[in-house]
């Protein structure tokens, strides 16, 4: 039913009509199936899988059924898991990619508090995954970057900051290709306050280089 509404809103090239605002807008409520198309021998598996990755930004976000109308803190370490666990995913099947971008776009787009906790949260996840693997469908890269420039027009609030930052992490991705491994605990660190990573490397002598890369 789903593909068939996609292909009618083609021809009538008038999606608004077909696709509410809440379906690509900011929810609290989890996603009933996928936002992209998933097919496939393992189409229902696939559906699963993005439905848990959904899960896991809620979760990330401090979004979950005892929180309420409020934040829930998630434990660093927790969280840093529940990032690299879904990033592997993305990094395993092209699809799943496609789709985790496009809730992540959904979930950053027209959210009541901004600059809110479960905003920056969401930006933060939105960084990590720019600076590992980017969509390989053109039409969803190109979504994503027109969504990265709209809300980094603003740099003096901290969604503007994280999107600026987003596109610059996303636009290293697309120059030096995707990666093959999820980022280490330390890089989700330095990442998510938006800065480079500092690291001393020790000498035979004793003596010792700090070094800063991003």
């Amino acid at each position: 039913a789903r593909l068939e509404r996609l292909r009618k809103a083609r021809e009538e090239k008038d999606f608004e009509k077909i696709f509410k605002p809440s379906f690509w807008s900011y929810s609290k409520s989890m996603l009933k199936q996928p936002i992209s198309v998933l097919e496939g021998e393992k189409g229902d598996e696939l559906e699963d899988t993005a439905l848990r990755l959904f899960f896991t930004i809620q979760q990330h976000a401090g979004i979950t059924p005892s929180s309420g109308s409020g934040f829930e803190e998630v434990e660093p370490e927790d969280c840093i898991t529940m990032v690299q666990l879904a990033i592997q995913k993305c990094l395993e099947k092209e699809s799943l990619c496609n789709e985790f971008y496009l809730q992540l776009v959904k979930q950053t787009t027209d959210q009541p508090d901004p600059n809110g906790r479960i905003n920056i949260q969401n930006w933060r996840f939105l960084s990590l995954i720019a600076g590992i693997v980017v969509p390989r469908n053109r039409v969803i890269l190109s979504y994503l970057q027109a969504h990265l420039r709209r809300c980094g027009i603003d740099s003096h609030t901290e969604e503007g900051k994280y999107a600026q930052f987003c596109m610059q992490c996303l636009n290293r991705t697309i120059q030096t290709k995707n990666r093959k491994y999820p980022p280490s605990y330390r890089e989700v660190q330095c990442i998510i306050r938006r800065r480079p990573i500092h690291e001393r490397f020790y000498f035979m002598d004793g003596q010792f280089r700090a070094i800063e890369f991003d």
